[in-house]
């Protein structure tokens, strides 16, 4: 697969109502190209499983164009990819109908009792989220803090996105900010919003020390990302996340499914 590929690929999930970011898809190229699979005539479908970790990849994006499905093009594709992960470990969220495909038949048999909550809106209220924390500075992530920022998402993930986060900082049509404790100039907070394929804004990734940390977050990004306003939010949180389920709830979201 190559960046010319990906209108093609952002369509066919649009086609198959399913979300990614407008340039989510580059930025994962940049950290392992080979991961991505398409099928190459007009192209009728795409499969990716990206190592996001030297010993983990993780499988997406795995869609065919409605036309052209139950012709066996998905099951080349993910055989393909499976191919590149190799014995590694990979994960993934199954919309809740292909569930026991995984399970059953792609030998995805741990299953985490956590769920990713899809929540979706055509527009948000703000009022009640919080605005302002005495201490707390939010800025863009800039080339002088991005180190800092990449550090701290090490200690969330427990291993370093260093090759993946410059891209992420910097795509086109996004917003990345962080939150800095004054004090002594740590950070204790980021997150990117981002357009998607169908339009909307995409939240993720969103860290933070604490709710209020997130909520101010959220509301910096919202106040700076027209298309928030314009167009309506996709915001995912995990259902072991209260904090993040308070956010959906504060924003007006409504939940639109939930991914184990």
């Amino acid at each position: 697969m190559t960046a010319d590929d990906v209108p093609q690929v952002l369509q066919i999930w649009a086609d198959n109502n399913l979300h990614e970011g407008t340039h989510t898809i580059q930025s994962f190229l940049n950290v392992d190209p080979e991961g991505f699979v398409v099928a190459v005539d007009d192209s009728t479908g795409m499969c990716a499983g990206v190592f996001v970790h030297p010993d983990t990849a993780f499988i997406g994006l795995y869609g065919v164009d409605p036309q052209y499905q139950k012709l066996g093009i998905g099951w080349q594709m993910w055989r393909k990819m499976m191919a590149h992960i190799g014995d590694r470990n990979a994960g993934l969220y199954a919309v809740p109908e292909h569930q026991s495909m995984y399970r059953d038949r792609a030998g995805f048999t741990h299953e985490d009792s956590r769920l990713m909550l899809l929540y979706e809106s055509d527009s948000v209220r703000t009022h009640t989220l919080v605005k302002n924390i005495d201490g707390i500075r939010v800025q863009r992530i800039t080339d002088s803090i991005e180190n800092l920022v990449i550090e701290y998402d090490r200690e969330v993930h427990r291993f370093s996105r260093a090759r993946l986060l410059p891209h992420v900082f910097r795509e086109p049509d996004s917003m990345a900010l962080v939150a800095i404790d004054e004090y002594d100039d740590s950070v204790v907070g980021y997150g990117c919003f981002r357009t998607n394929n169908i339009g909307k804004a995409m939240s993720g990734p969103l860290y933070a020390n604490n709710d209020a940390v997130a909520e101010l977050l959220v509301y910096k990004m919202i106040e700076n990302f027209a298309i928030i306003e314009t167009n309506g939010l996709l915001y995912m949180t995990l259902d072991s996340n209260p904090g993040g389920i308070r956010i959906a709830e504060k924003l007006g979201l409504h939940k639109h499914e939930e991914l184990p």
